[in-house]
């Protein structure tokens, strides 16, 4: 079949640890329960683009896509699955002024930062700079729309952080090489490799 224009150029990439169903159903709750009191003020992720990110590529040339998962496989070839667990409600840059919500996640996170390294170090082999912010492992609930009403907001504001779900612990067993197809009615995420921890 003959590729489209479309088709030949960048791709849009992220390397992420997928979530287990039960984990990707207790952060819809979690949703769930913040929208009771901030109706629209937030576009909330799908179930099915749930995850936790280790590392964005933003457009990644096809030629990359060649070399990168066998850099990446050999990267996290003998690297532990990990235990982690569900933490609280917080947001990003702050509460003052909030653009995305998110869940925490705690556990072992001295192994989870120890294979985000070396992701990291297979990918600065292609020319990814490293990210110069502090690793803050988080499952993304949700963006503030920029145009939210302001009295919407304000709920959201004084409402989410009071918000105390229950702790799910979960095992991280997979890295996976994903590709992501934005669309309006939210991204779609396409698995172009994965490998198994453990």
């Amino acid at each position: 079949m003959k590729e489209n224009a479309a088709d030949l150029g960048p791709v849009r990439a992220f390397v992420a640890l997928p979530l287990p169903a039960t984990i990707r159903a207790h952060l819809t709750n979690v949703q769930q329960a913040i929208a009771r009191h901030s109706g629209r003020a937030v576009k909330w992720a799908g179930e099915e683009a749930m995850h936790l990110t280790l590392e964005f590529l933003g457009d990644v040339p096809r030629w990359v896509l060649v070399d990168l998962p066998p850099a990446l496989e050999h990267a996290v070839a003998g690297a532990p699955s990990l235990q982690l667990e569900t933490a609280g409600v917080g947001a990003f840059p702050n509460w003052r002024t909030p653009k995305v919500i998110w869940l925490g996640v705690e556990g072992d996170l001295r192994g989870l930062r120890l294979l985000r390294e070396r992701v990291a170090g297979a990918l600065r082999q292609f020319g990814f700079a490293a990210d110069p912010r502090p690793f803050r492992p988080h499952l993304t609930l949700g963006r503030v729309r920029p145009h939210a009403e302001p009295a919407l907001l304000e709920r959201l504001v004084a409402t989410a952080p009071n918000v105390r779900p229950d702790r799910q612990v979960f095992t991280a067993d997979r890295v996976v090489l994903y590709r992501s197809i934005l669309a309006p009615s939210g991204p779609t995420h396409l698995v172009l490799a994965e490998w198994p921890l453990g």
